[in-house]
């Protein structure tokens, strides 16, 4: 019997990681103490923010699947110890093999997708030399089926360039948001749209266009997509203090769920959902919820035409934390409790502790009301 655990490199950069992080939450908050800085009331015992428990329990459950995962390969059978279940396969139920990024077996009930595996290339001979290759069979189908019928080809050739399209506009869009500090109408109603676009091309190349299946590096937009949505979410908190009703995420969750939905059926791609197919379904979930989540706050607030307010507001407190400066706001008009708030280092270094900020105020084209802040004179 030979046993094949997960890939050990892989397996010491999460541990690593994992490392680090705790690491990072433990020094910050000895800081706090040293200091006295207060922390947010939305800390967990004054020490971990609520985001920073998901990416906790991220990293806390990735470590316990990669350690978990192996395959044990014997003479009558394979016995793949997966992340909630175990799954035995006899030898003479296969009914083949792909290799793409990943080595998947398929048999009579299934099939089973071998997650980077240390000395999985003794897998890939051994499967090479003892079952049949389903992904040169499927081309060879594939390429019958697109000859066979004009419009077939078309959309295999329409999807291959709306892929290239897509992922280069992202990319770009990205770019546009780290380097440009003024966003214009164009560059928000873009990177608003154009998640849109991306589901309708997938729902209309339905086969030939990928969320995350890197058989074909130039027909999948999952990752260049998720990758301008993050770089926005950080940008959006960064531009707009939005003063969230208390529905705000249960709306961004709801729509999420919409678009998954919408997304997922009868798609190809997750045609036959498999225990694996568990966590990249969460991942686009949580793709889709920041995506709903920035795109209400920039039509919110980029396009919001409303009267501006002026309000000076006391600066309660300001905390010198390296890696999340921010400031405790006085109560106010519009915000009836000291509120705390992260800002920029360069703003933070302008505003004086015991004085006065500037708030800008409008009420939102959605009707949820935002500001601005700005150093006063005001003291």
């Amino acid at each position: 019997m030979k046993i094949y655990t997960f890939n050990k490199n892989i397996k010491l950069f999460f541990v690593v990681v994992t490392f680090l992080f705790m690491l990072y939450i433990l020094g910050r908050s000895l800081w706090n103490v040293y200091y006295h800085v207060i922390p947010p009331s939305n800390y967990l015992l004054g020490i971990i923010s609520p985001f920073e428990m998901l990416v906790l329990a991220y990293l806390s459950i990735t470590n316990w699947s990669i350690f978990r995962i192996r395959c044990f390969l014997t003479q009558t059978q394979i016995c793949y110890v997966g992340v909630i279940k175990t799954t035995k396969i006899y030898l003479e139920d296969i009914v083949g093999y792909r290799i793409t990024d990943h080595i998947e077996i398929e048999y009579k009930k299934g099939a089973i997708h071998l997650p980077n595996l240390e000395n999985e290339y003794e897998i890939a001979e051994w499967l090479v030399t003892t079952f049949p290759d389903l992904a040169i069979n499927e081309f060879l189908e594939e390429v019958q089926h697109i000859t066979a019928t004009g419009a077939n080809f078309a959309h295999y050739y329409h999807a291959t360039n709306i892929a290239i399209f897509i992922n280069y506009i992202s990319i770009i869009l990205a770019i546009v948001t780290v380097f440009d500090p003024n966003f214009g109408i164009i560059d928000v109603s873009a990177i608003v749209i154009l998640p849109l676009i991306s589901i309708a091309a997938l729902k209309v190349y339905n086969g030939f266009l990928y969320i995350l299946d890197t058989k074909y590096t130039y027909k999948h937009i999952g990752y260049t997509i998720g990758f301008l949505i993050f770089i926005n979410i950080f940008k959006v908190q960064a531009m707009y203090e939005l003063i969230k009703p208390n529905n705000f995420n249960l709306i961004s969750a709801i729509i999420a769920i919409f678009l998954l939905i919408f997304l997922l059926w009868r798609n190809k791609e997750f045609q036959h959902l498999k225990t694996n197919s568990f966590f990249p379904i969460v991942g686009i979930y949580i793709m889709l919820f920041c995506y709903s989540n920035l795109s209400l706050t920039y039509i919110n607030c980029f396009f919001d035409t409303s009267h501006e307010e002026i309000h000076y507001v006391k600066i309660l407190n300001k905390f010198p934390n390296p890696s999340n400066y921010s400031i405790e706001l006085g109560a106010w008009e519009k915000v009836l409790q000291p509120e705390r708030t992260t800002i920029s280092p360069k703003l933070y270094k302008q505003l004086v502790s015991k004085s006065h900020a500037t708030l800008r105020y409008k009420k939102g084209m959605l009707g949820w009301g935002w500001y601005t802040i700005t150093a006063s004179n005001k003291y």
